[in-house]
């Protein structure tokens, strides 16, 4: 389950609707995780923390994060949460900085079989073999009206498109393929190397709480964007100018 409580929602509202959606996933008899930001900051001891940690006691389920999970230089507090019904299943849980957000990622690691995944698939027209002389000369060929006085205007329509479409499937036919895992090939050494650094300097700043070290995460966080984006249409660019692409390579820029 996902929740979500806004800052100015009464809790006990907010425990009506969550009542409503968790009863509901009880009759799937299934073991039962819930994740989302409650805007309740379980650090501190209030009514709104209370009532939380007495609705998980009343549903017996357990709270897994420990760490805040939104950091500022003003304040620390842990209001995104994980909550479960079976703990037996958690092999671990915890915190992971992430930098689009100045919410924390929260995480938890079960102990559950290992799925397969599914690779995708795409359909697609192959042009591979195809020769925009050869098509054109096919079209020409075709008798594109048979008794057009007594065809209204779909019936016309759809003559056309079967006609187009036939010769269009021998000369460009549809495929199945599999997508790969595409990578962002514009990430060079430097921009890793200013993510090691902005990793450190949030890490400083989250230890001291100073604004001069906040300034200087948030100054190399900006730096990356910038570079990010300019890489990246640096990277389009020469791929598109680039004489000896191909179509297909293009077309996966």
């Amino acid at each position: 389950m996902v929740a979500y409580r806004p800052p100015d929602c009464p809790v006990s509202c907010f425990v009506d609707d969550f009542m409503d959606n968790y009863s509901y996933a009880l009759t799937l008899k299934k073991d039962i995780f819930v994740v989302g930001d409650l805007n309740c900051n379980l650090l501190k001891s209030g009514p709104e923390s209370d009532a939380l940690n007495e609705l998980c006691s009343s549903l017996n389920l357990f709270q897994l994060i420990k760490e805040p999970t939104r950091v500022t230089l003003q304040s620390s507090s842990l209001i995104d949460v994980i909550l479960t019904s079976n703990t037996s299943l958690v092999v671990e849980s915890g915190v992971e900085e992430t930098h689009i957000s100045d919410h924390f990622l929260v995480y938890s690691i079960l102990k559950l079989k290992l799925l397969k995944k599914l690779p995708d698939y795409m359909v697609i027209r192959s042009f591979k073999n195809y020769s925009s002389e050869a098509f054109k000369n096919d079209l020409e060929q075709l008798i594109w009206q048979e008794n057009p006085i007594d065809q209204g205007v779909n019936q016309r329509l759809d003559n056309f498109n079967q006609k187009f479409l036939s010769v269009l499937d021998m000369h460009a036919p549809i495929k199945t393929v599999k997508i790969k895992r595409r990578l962002c090939p514009f990430v060079d050494q430097e921009i890793v190397q200013l993510m090691k650094k902005r990793n450190a300097l949030h890490k400083l700043a989250r230890q001291t709480l100073q604004a001069l070290d906040w300034d200087r995460y948030r100054s190399c966080r900006n730096q990356i964007k910038r570079k990010l984006r300019e890489s990246e249409r640096k990277f389009v660019y020469k791929r598109i100018n680039d004489k000896n692409s191909n179509n297909n390579s293009l077309w996966k820029t």
